[in-house]
């Protein structure tokens, strides 16, 4: 079982997933409430997140993002 570990604001919440899904989706099955207007689709940049690992963004996360943000740790 994959594990994904997120943090909001100093908060550590742990989920445990079987599948792989986008951030929203593993939020929303820990019973998390954000404000997604795009539903997840990244297409409103709302729910922005920093991200660690070996991760590339995609043509949607570019236009959405400044350099800074994608170079950012």
């Amino acid at each position: 079982m994959k594990t994904t570990q997120i943090i909001f604001k100093n908060k550590e919440l742990i989920v445990h997933s079987e599948k792989p899904g986008n951030i929203l989706e593993i939020i929303t099955q820990a019973g998390i409430e954000i404000d997604a207007p795009c539903a997840g689709i990244g297409r409103c940049g709302k729910c922005k997140v920093i991200t660690q690992g070996d991760l590339t963004p995609d043509s949607v996360e570019k236009a959405i993002l400044s350099e800074q943000e994608i170079n950012a740790v």
